[in-house]
């Protein structure tokens, strides 16, 4: 059983990592992955941000503006 993680440690990092390659495959532009995964923008930005997931807007922004 000490294999076994706890279920919420386990599905972030199943959502980290669904949402890391969505945002590759939408050359991390929001609007693309929303149409990619099929869902709203808010929840995307929601699951982007407590992942930490960079996006275009991001990664674009000089660090002193963030």
């Amino acid at each position: 059983i000490s294999e076994i993680r706890p279920f919420n440690e386990y599905r972030r990092e199943r959502d980290n990592d669904y949402f890391e390659a969505l945002m590759d495959a939408a050359d991390r532009d929001i609007p693309t992955a929303s149409r990619i995964s099929g869902l709203s923008l808010p929840s995307i930005y929601r699951h982007l941000s407590s992942a930490g997931i960079e996006t275009k807007r991001t990664r674009q922004t000089p660090k002193r503006y963030q």
